[in-house]
């Protein structure tokens, strides 16, 4: 740094040396002051200068005054400070050395500067890993995390260009392969997220770091000795026209000493770095990385490594909890496989109307807004809102008609040993009338018992079909009804000779439902499923985004008009995902395929059920005709 001297007394009174340049006044007035300068004038030069330049705020211009004979000078002297006060004339000596303190002085101020500029660069780099430290922890997608590591790597070394990967271990944790997720260069114009895959070997600079957890500090990519196990492809930047020169290749290590990653910072550039106008890189501002570089990065890559390390395990409980979700679902409906998809099905509507729902603007509806978080939240409730069917018995789940098979089963068998009784009590009368009347006699009056036995079974089969007609899930009619209270009054004898009903009070409580297949009891049972499903839930620790599972699962089956159930809730109790639920819940139920005790239905038909619900106050109207008009049904059509 050179400092300019500006004064009337003639420069051969200084002894200009070194960094020293003496400057008339007149130059001085013209040009302004530049860099550190010494103003060393008479009260009234120096007034002058003042009044021309606002010298009193300049940092870098030292003020001294030399007094004039017969002049009062306490007003400047007041006014402003002054690095130096010198008599009237001042001899060589004492010019001399007025020259050496403000040189001494200048020298203090930029090697003070240089210290301040150390240690404001060392602060913002410590400030800078605090501040990446809290953004590494806050990231979950494994993806983002990387790119970060990997652009704040290249900030805090000033790199030009640089790539990241992963190293993937077998099941011996021995290191294979080397998965690459970004590559940046900034001459290059690039910040790209790749997928690429490359077996690990100590001939490639990432392979080497990987397997022996070395960090590579590279002067000149293009000078690595013969001698050394691993070595730069060329091969890039030919194909670039890129000139790699100085790399530090540094693993990511986490707290267990594992090798998580491999970082790869490449040219470091210069503090004053300018691009050439052809865009290409500017070699000679390119220099090597230092230790400093290096104690950075590894404190970076620590940091990272426990991060990405959190982030994998995060990843690894969310995949692992899927699979329990999935696992679950399907061990829900292979207990009824007639139900088979249902849940995936209404999950996929579900979601796909939350969507719809959270980019309309209009309706009372126009304020909700569901982010990803939401979603997932509403695709775990639709899931396994069903879960709680575990909790009810497989026949009644499974109960296609209204007896189970093993009751018609009893039916049958005893109809056969009614039907085998009626045909030996005929018998016996025949052996009766051929005992008292002789076999001729006896004979003339088999007809008559043939067609009265004929009659009886006649009867008595017309009871079994009436009775497998009735057990079918179709609409029971009136007249069927006291015609099943007739039937029950009826009587035979067991073997031991006691009176026995044709059929018993819980056989005519299974035939005379009214509709479907299931008793009143059964229906409780089944309806019990939401209870279970939200008792279930609720034994899990939800995170904090997915807390409301349990709620939304339990509410799917509420209707707006509070006659639902479990709960009885009202429209205001009901939550908005739950709503959505029970939209496509109902939709399923009608289109999914065939099951035995109901066909499926059209679409259309289906359509104007869904309306009648809403009719109804079971539905939500706006909800359900944007279900329609939108055609969500479509997103579960393949599944």
């Amino acid at each position: 740094m050179t400092l300019q001297v500006v004064s009337t007394i003639d420069s051969d009174q200084f002894p200009i040396e070194g960094n020293v340049e003496f400057l008339s006044l007149e130059n001085f007035l013209a040009d302004g002051p530049r860099g550190w300068v010494l103003l060393l004038l008479e009260q009234t030069e120096l007034q002058q200068a003042i009044e021309k330049f606002d010298l009193t705020h300049q940092a870098q211009v030292l003020l001294a005054l030399v007094l004039s004979n017969g002049s009062d000078s306490s007003e400047i002297l007041e006014k402003y400070d002054f690095f130096s006060i010198l008599p009237a004339d001042p001899q060589k000596l004492l010019l001399s050395q007025t020259l050496r303190m403000a040189r001494s002085f200048v020298d203090q101020k930029i090697e003070l500067k240089k210290i301040n500029n150390v240690l404001d660069f060392e602060s913002k780099k410590l400030k800078e890993l605090n501040e990446i430290g809290k953004s590494l922890s806050s990231i979950s997608d494994p993806f983002v995390l990387m790119n970060l590591i990997l652009q704040k790597s290249r900030d805090l070394t000033n790199s030009d260009a640089g790539s990241i990967c992963i190293v993937k271990y077998n099941d011996d944790d021995k290191p294979i392969e080397l998965s690459f997720s970004y590559f940046q260069n900034d001459t290059l114009k690039q910040n790209l997220k790749v997928d690429l895959s490359l077996p690990v070997s100590k001939r490639s600079l990432a392979g080497f770091v990987a397997l022996t957890g070395e960090c590579l500090q590279i002067n000149d990519a293009y000078e690595i000795p013969e001698e050394v196990d691993y070595a730069f492809n060329q091969n890039v930047d030919r194909s670039t026209g890129y000139r790699t020169k100085s790399l530090l290749v540094h693993p990511m290590v986490d707290n267990e000493h594992t090798i998580l990653g491999v970082v790869q910072l490449i040219n470091k550039k210069k503090p004053e770095y300018e691009e050439l106008e052809t865009q290409g890189l500017n070699v000679e501002d390119i220099v090597d990385f230092t230790q400093d570089d290096v104690d950075l990065i590894h404190s970076l890559t620590s940091q990272a490594a426990i991060c990405l390390k959190n982030t994998t395990l995060i990843q690894d409980i969310q995949n692992l909890f899927e699979g329990f979700v999935n696992a679950s679902v399907t061990a829900i409906e292979q207990r009824d496989p007639t139900t088979s998809g249902h849940s995936f099905r209404v999950s996929l509507m579900t979601c796909e109307l939350a969507r719809i729902m959270s980019q309309s603007r209009q309706g009372r509806w126009a304020e909700l807004n569901y982010d990803e978080r939401e979603l997932q939240e509403i695709r775990y409730s639709s899931l396994l809102h069903d879960f709680g069917k575990i909790g009810v018995r497989e026949q009644v789940l499974v109960k296609a008609k209204k007896l189970y098979p093993h009751e018609m089963d009893i039916i049958r068998a005893r109809f056969e040993y009614i039907l085998k009784n009626i045909e030996t009590k005929n018998l016996l009368k025949k052996f009766e009338m051929v005992r008292n009347m002789g076999w001729d006699a006896a004979s003339d009056h088999f007809p008559a018992l043939d067609e009265e036995l004929r009659h009886s079974i006649e009867g008595i089969e017309n009871i079994i079909y009436f009775i497998i007609q009735t057990n079918e899930p179709s609409i029971l009619e009136e007249g069927n009804f006291k015609r099943l209270l007739d039937i029950a009054e009826r009587n035979y004898l067991d073997p031991y000779g006691q009176p026995k009903p044709f059929i018993t009070e819980r056989e005519i409580e299974g035939l005379s439902v009214r509709k479907g297949s299931i008793t009143a009891e059964e229906r409780k049972e089944i309806e019990s499923h939401v209870t279970h499903s939200f008792t279930f839930l609720s034994k899990i620790p939800w995170t904090s985004g997915l807390k409301q599972v349990p709620s939304i699962a339990y509410g799917h089956h509420e209707w707006l008009s509070g006659d639902g159930y479990p709960n009885q809730l009202t429209e205001d109790e009901i939550l908005p995902q739950s709503k959505m639920m029970a939209v496509a819940d109902i939709y399923d139920a009608l289109t999914a395929s065939d099951r035995p005790y109901k066909k499926a239905i059209p679409v259309e038909k289906a359509i104007s059920i869904l309306r009648m619900e809403t009719d109804r106050s079971h539905l939500d109207a706006e909800m359900t005709e944007l279900f329609i008009s939108e055609k969500v049904f479509r997103a579960a059509e393949n599944y």
